[in-house]
């Protein structure tokens, strides 16, 4: 019985998933956005980065980012 119980798995309550996952500039930037549930905390992190950081609303731009293949034009 105990031995079934250590392999058993247990809920616990943790961190609810993001709501939202989308690509938006973020004061220019073209990003990986990160929203909350609650829509209260977003967190960013720019396209080819795994760092998230977190980001107020109002540093969003438009919804979607352009991105130029070509780096000679950046």
């Amino acid at each position: 019985m105990l031995l079934a119980l250590a392999f058993t798995s247990q809920r616990s309550a943790g961190v609810a998933p993001p709501a939202t996952v989308e690509q938006r500039s973020v004061d220019g930037v073209c990003s990986q956005v990160v929203t909350s549930f609650d829509s209260t905390t977003t967190w960013a992190a720019p396209i080819g980065e795994s760092k998230l950081r977190r980001v107020d609303r109002d540093q969003l731009g438009l919804t979607g980012c352009r991105v130029d293949p070509d780096p000679n034009r950046r």
